[in-house]
């Protein structure tokens, strides 16, 4: 017997999406979050620190009035499995195929501030106690550097800046819709660069002259 996402999806209206690939990424990920649980990030995350001892369940905020799906961390069971759900009715319930970011921080925002029952800046600010065990980091942790500052990864003018901002993070995200256009040198003074000779040893060393 299909679940009701399953109906839904062969229903047609994801392949009429506006953003098919985009907004395809953003149901399989809720899909094998809801089934498996375990740890989603976005192919343009690079990881600072261990995530080893951080309990599951969580995001991050983008900004002060949005959280972001690109990392999301969720049980198998209990709490995780029961916001996976949420999110996956949410989706189903509210698509859009126009609006890139409406089934992706869009959703993950409404959801938790609606399972939290209270504004984003009191859950962040309140942690694991203010959402029922859920945690809402703030932009420090995986998101330091918001969008349209994407070049402070990838222009040496900005290492020192981005570097001071980003010591506390847990991860950085390279925006990758916007900066994959960029060629960056290796061993040049872009905080990309650093990032990449740190963290991700071998994905640097195979790089060649650019990423």
């Amino acid at each position: 017997m299909n679940t009701p996402i399953e109906d839904w999806v062969k229903r047609g209206e994801l392949l009429n999406s506006s953003y098919p690939m985009q907004h395809t990424s953003d149901l399989l990920r809720l899909i094998s979050l809801y089934r498996f649980g375990g740890i989603y990030l976005d192919m343009d995350i690079i990881v600072l620190k261990s995530l080893e001892k951080l309990p599951l369940n969580y995001v991050g905020a983008e900004s002060n009035y949005s959280l972001c799906n690109a990392v999301i961390g969720l049980a198998a069971d209990g709490i995780g499995h029961e916001v996976a759900e949420l999110f996956l009715q949410q989706y189903q319930k509210y698509f859009n195929g126009n609006d890139y970011v409406q089934n992706g921080p869009t959703l993950v925002t409404a959801v938790l501030l609606k399972y939290c029952g209270t504004s984003l800046m009191k859950a962040i600010e309140g942690g694991r106690k203010s959402c029922k065990g859920f945690r809402l980091f703030n932009t420090t942790a995986f998101y330091s550097i918001p969008w349209p500052e994407w070049r402070h990864f990838t222009e040496p003018r900005y290492l020192e800046e981005t570097m001071a901002r980003t010591k506390d993070s847990l991860m950085i995200h390279m925006w990758n819709k916007l900066s994959r256009g960029e060629r960056i040198k290796v061993g040049s003074n872009a905080a990309y660069v650093k990032y990449s000779e740190k963290n991700c040893p071998r994905t640097y060393e195979a790089a060649g002259g650019y990423f």
